[in-house]
């Protein structure tokens, strides 16, 4: 009997140089620059957990010098015997630059994860840098292809360890200390979460300012890898372990799925109020399920915000997200969503309107146009994946829609230039204030 062996396994988030413009939405979002995937980490988690394999988390959108300025050299220190490349239609090229890294660095296995594989399969499969693929909810799939890497099993065997049925989600949360918490950032959205304190280090002007988390902004999953809604006490677990270090921006919500009921709001705010520690929240909630929660209560719990999620720009969906955010502001809770422009049966003055409508009452936006990988034109999609471009526009997409929300983007990034400027000017005159004291 074959002896297993300790693998070195490589969670790859690749640079997005040469991703698509954008203004595409894809039916899952790609993420921001300062934020790791969880359904990758939640892959990388189980293997920490659930092997004896070491395990590292690469993530190439962070700036880095020395021995880890490239992907090839990253492979080149860590010599995986598996990576595992997170691809997202959007920066595809990207993915498969990062592939190649892996392959060159001697990887005896290098698999395709993520967004990539979940909305369209049968272009992945076509991708010959990859060796298999992992949709999300493939922990076990994963495990059993790393058994067989160990011990140098056949062929056969990994293709179908990597075919095994998906197991049900796992309920533990993610292992937070595979991601560098004092220095990764959420993208900032609309007004939350707003300006974080300056570091001690900054305030006495020594050295480079140091944030031990402050300023780190933590996405807590209310839903499990395979869509189900988590357990009360795993997300409030979840909330500790932020809390043990020492992040108090949390974002609730990620993946799809059914929407928690009534009474597992209630139970979650009833465990909010007895941890008791100082902390800012945003939750994602749709708006057909705002009703469920006590606004007004909301803010004793921490919430300062709450996401909508993506609202189609047409009459119904826009009314209920207009009423929601009513609803919101008069609690004194800020309210964004992500309108997806492009959906069928509504013309474009119609979803102009609905748009106006939104920033009427007061949502911060964010404007995509909608775009499905294989829809359309598959040809078209089969060419791009086969040579992927930066330049690349989804078949379908409809140029007017385009300009609106290039228009829109511009706009809103504009704005948040003043906003920045402003908040750094009054921290500019409260430190002088200070010195002079």
């Amino acid at each position: 009997m074959t002896r297993a062996r300790v693998l070195r396994t490589l969670f790859v988030r690749p640079s997005d140089e040469h991703a698509l413009d954008p203004v595409f939405r894809f039916p899952i979002a790609r993420e921001p620059r300062g934020a790791l995937p969880v359904p990758l980490l939640r892959l990388a988690t189980a293997a920490l957990r659930e092997s004896k394999h070491r395990v590292f988390v690469h993530d190439a959108r962070m700036p880095r010098t020395g021995a880890e300025s490239t992907l090839r050299s990253v492979a080149a220190l860590h010599k995986p015997d598996v990576a595992v490349v997170w691809l997202h239609p959007a920066a595809l090229a990207d993915g498969l630059e990062a592939a190649r890294a892996m392959r060159h660095a001697g990887s005896a296995l290098v698999l395709g994860a993520g967004p990539l594989v979940d909305l369209w399969p049968e272009g992945a499969r076509r991708l010959v840098e990859l060796d298999g693929l992992l949709p999300s909810a493939s922990r076990g799939a994963l495990l059993a292809a790393l058994e067989v890497v160990s011990t140098s099993g056949r062929a056969e065997a990994l293709r179908e360890a990597l075919a095994g049925p998906a197991r049900a989600g796992g309920t533990e949360p993610v292992e937070r200390k595979l991601l560098d918490y004092a220095v990764y950032r959420r993208a900032r959205r609309g007004s939350w979460p707003v300006q974080p304190p300056r570091p001690a280090s900054g305030l006495l002007r020594f050295g480079p300012p140091v944030d031990k988390g402050q300023g780190a902004v933590s996405e807590v999953p209310l839903r499990d890898d395979a869509g189900d809604v988590l357990p009360v006490d795993a997300v409030l677990a979840d909330l500790a372990s932020c809390d043990l270090l020492g992040i108090p921006w949390q974002d609730l919500g990620g993946g799809s799925g059914p929407s928690p009921t009534q009474a597992w709001w209630s139970a979650l705010l009833a465990g909010l109020r007895h941890m008791g520690a100082k902390r800012h929240l945003r939750i994602a909630l749709a708006p057909a399920d705002l009703g469920r929660l006590p606004l007004l209560e909301l803010a004793e719990c921490g919430v300062e915000a709450v996401d909508l999620g993506d609202v189609d720009a047409g009459d119904d969906p826009v009314e209920a997200a207009v009423d929601a955010a009513h609803a919101c502001r008069r609690a004194g809770l800020d309210v964004s969503c992500s309108v997806v422009l492009g959906s069928p049966g509504y013309s474009l003055p119609e979803e102009q309107a609905g748009v106006d409508a939104l920033r009427s009452a007061g949502v911060e936006l964010t404007l995509g146009v909608a775009a499905r990988p294989g829809a359309g034109d598959p040809v078209a999609w089969t060419d791009w994946a086969d040579a992927p471009s930066s330049s690349f526009q989804p078949p379908g997409v409809d140029g007017e829609r385009m300009n609106l929300a290039r228009r829109y983007r511009r706009l809103h990034a504009a704005r948040a230039v003043r906003v920045d400027g402003a908040a750094g000017l009054r921290a500019r005159l409260r430190r002088v204030l200070s010195s002079e004291r």
